[in-house]
């Protein structure tokens, strides 16, 4: 469950394939949860997704495009090969948000090159 890097907006589009998305959106709560989650090493025993009120899941198959606003917390699965294309990007509408995932990333200790 990454906040993506540096705060950033990302697309996806499947071309070949699938790939599984749950998505958290991005309130002070889950913000809070998600550092204590993050900083707790407890990740691969507890689902962040459980500790949370609302957490959506989407199914992507070949032909999906899909956009992840900044700061929302997600998870990917891909259930079998695929082949996507997908970047990030900054942009002006998301200042407050970008500014607030580079904050989590000091508190939870994201190396600097994945920001």
């Amino acid at each position: 469950f990454p906040c993506r890097l540096g705060g950033t907006s990302v697309w996806y589009h499947i071309l070949k394939g699938s790939k599984i998305f749950w998505l958290i959106p991005p309130t002070e709560r889950n913000i809070q949860l998600y550092e204590n989650w993050v900083l707790s090493g407890k990740q691969s025993d507890v689902f962040f997704g459980d500790t949370v009120d609302k957490c959506g899941r989407v199914t992507l198959t070949a032909g999906n495009t899909f956009f992840i606003p900044t700061g929302w917390i997600h998870a990917v699965y891909t259930p079998l090969d695929s082949v996507v294309f997908g970047g990030n990007f900054l942009h002006s509408f998301g200042i407050e948000k970008q500014l607030k995932t580079a904050q989590v990333e000091d508190t939870t200790h994201v190396p600097q090159k994945f920001r």
